[in-house]
């Protein structure tokens, strides 16, 4: 995954490349542990989910009334994954969040026992255990525009592919009238 184990290297320079073998733009980091090089669609998504998460948490913060307080920016980064396992569990996405991500209810008392240690607790590389967590399984777990492109969370669970394309299948299938429909003149038989 994208930022397992330690943490991360300090990046020494950002590039793009264009891969031949996919046709895919790869966005290349060079850091002190080597080059990685990432699709520029997940790179593109990153930055619009955390856009998004940025400003769902500040109306959360002021919402509270706690805009205005100088906060670590772990601490920040913590809340913010606290809220979004909130917001997934209020879509009642649950059922369907991996086993070893915590209940909204376990991650805030366990986040707030941490802010009562004091900002220590929010300092350096393992500081934001939850937020990594959650980062993790947005990556691996949900359609990256979905927010975009329907207003909300999309779980792509990748468990049963035969599954999926049997389902898309039937959907295709049951619909066919209402696609030829949309589809106008378009070539629609093979």
């Amino acid at each position: 995954m994208l930022f397992r184990g330690p943490a991360p290297a300090k990046v020494l320079r950002i590039g793009s490349t264009y891969a031949e073998t996919d046709g895919a733009w790869m966005v290349t980091l060079e850091t002190d542990e080597g080059t990685f090089a990432l699709p520029s669609t997940l790179v593109a998504a990153v930055i619009r989910h955390s856009t998004h998460e940025a400003d769902f948490l500040a109306g959360v913060l002021k919402e509270l009334g706690w805009d205005k307080l100088r906060l670590p920016a772990a601490f920040l980064l913590e809340f913010a994954a606290l809220m979004e396992l909130w917001l997934w569990e209020w879509q009642g996405l649950r059922p369907l969040l991996p086993d070893s991500v915590p209940t909204f209810a376990e991650a805030k008392k366990s986040l707030f026992a941490r802010a009562a240690k004091g900002p220590q607790e929010f300092a350096g590389p393992d500081a934001q255990p939850l937020s990594r967590q959650m980062f993790d399984v947005w990556v691996d777990n949900f359609a990256w525009d979905a927010r975009d492109q329907f207003g909300g969370d999309l779980i792509v669970k990748q468990d049963d592919e035969g599954e999926f394309v049997d389902s898309l299948a039937e959907f295709l299938w049951e619909h066919r009238n209402q696609l030829t429909h949309l589809l106008g003149n378009q070539e629609t038989q093979p």
